[in-house]
């Protein structure tokens, strides 16, 4: 990654390099457009400079591009221009994808424009069989077209809807809302023998418009089968037990929903967020969701958010009585949450968070 500051007349660029955690610099040199100028100079060779002598390569996108939509779409079989807008994500997962929000404009009479997700990578091919393979599913985003990409040949994915992230703003009754839905579309996937494994805060968006929930990227998706064992998604949302090198269950696509709605409460303060390995990114959890709870998540988080982490939290982490429990036995792990049992508990709280709104809100009127 290269990076350039400049001052009224001053210029550093800095370089950041993947593979050894340094930065490397030119240091502050004397910047104008006169003749003769070492930051100037600096500046034109930067600009002149070959993908391979920087290091990396931006993805090379035309202005727009056809694409046909995909059988089951309501527009199917016809043929779109496809505009950039923005870029969305970029080298998603480090796999080297890139995501674009963009428009899809139907090359027929009176079909109106779509707003979509653009993704240009590698692993578009899998995802784009993935996606085809559970079309309909609730809070499955439509796989809209699919295909290679002109001038680079690269692969890419369209998918609508175009959603929004969530934050700590979103307000408790929409994330709780939102950790339900996602809950419905991880069951109703591994009924169709697929499981997402990379459930996370990035991964989940709201479309605006109808305001349904979905759970996007589908990259690493895997067989329910053949599961991979290797936790290659956001370690920080991995289950304890995955991140042990267990093959990715059920209960720990819920599990990553726990961790997940904790970020969103805590407003991404999580205690393991600079924990950089499996192993100890596993401790951290295990011990913040223990004995540190109340100390390293409760006294972090939204208020009105608190109760539902903390029943959430006891599906998985529950004390088990003994006459000669230790400390590091207080609480055990389970891995055997089940999904109905998770979607009971997420309607009780939707249910007291509603409530309480209201009850403030009376409280405000008699004000």
């Amino acid at each position: 990654c290269v990076g350039v500051l400049a001052g009224a007349g001053e210029l550093e660029v800095l370089v950041w390099q993947r593979d050894k955690p340094t930065i490397l610099s030119t240091g502050v040199q004397e910047f104008s457009f006169q003749p003769g100028s070492t930051g100037l100079r600096l500046l034109a060779k930067l600009v002149a400079s070959t993908s391979e002598q920087l290091g990396f390569r931006t993805p090379i996108l035309p202005d727009r591009f056809e694409a046909v939509i995909e059988a089951g779409s309501s527009l199917e079989g016809i043929s779109c221009d496809v505009m950039c807008q923005a870029v969305l994500q970029d080298k998603v997962k480090g796999d080297g994808s890139h995501v674009y929000s963009c428009v899809c404009s139907p090359r027929e009479d009176g079909a109106r424009k779509l707003k979509a997700a653009l993704k240009i990578g590698p692993k578009c091919k899998n995802e784009g069989d993935v996606l085809a393979g559970v079309r309909g599913l609730p809070g499955v985003p439509e796989l809209l077209a699919r295909g290679c990409m002109p001038l680079t040949d690269q692969p890419f994915i369209i998918t609508a809807p175009l959603g929004q992230t969530l934050s700590a703003d979103s307000g408790a009754n929409q994330l709780l809302q939102s950790i339900k839905d996602v809950a419905v579309t991880v069951r109703e996937l591994y009924q169709h023998k697929v499981m997402q494994l990379d459930v996370s805060p990035l991964n989940i968006v709201v479309d605006p418009m109808s305001g349904t929930t979905y759970l996007i990227d589908y990259h690493i998706a895997g067989d329910v089968s053949a599961p991979s064992t290797m936790p290659s998604c956001n370690l920080h949302f991995a289950s304890i037990a995955r991140l042990g090198g267990q093959p990715p269950t059920l209960s720990g696509e819920l599990e990553s929903l726990l961790y997940t709605l904790t970020y969103w409460a805590c407003d991404g303060a999580v205690p393991w967020k600079h924990a950089s390995t499996h192993t100890s990114v596993a401790a951290m959890k295990l011990y913040t969701m223990t004995r540190g709870f109340e100390a390293k998540v409760l006294v972090h988080c939204k208020a009105n958010l608190a109760p539902a982490l903390r029943r959430l939290k006891n599906l998985f982490f529950r004390p088990v009585y003994r006459a000669n429990v230790s400390v590091d036995e207080f609480l055990v792990y389970r891995e055997d949450v089940n999904v109905d049992e998770f979607l009971v508990v997420c309607d009780e709280l939707i249910q007291e968070v509603q409530q309480a709104e209201l009850e403030g809100s009376a409280g405000m009127e008699e004000d």
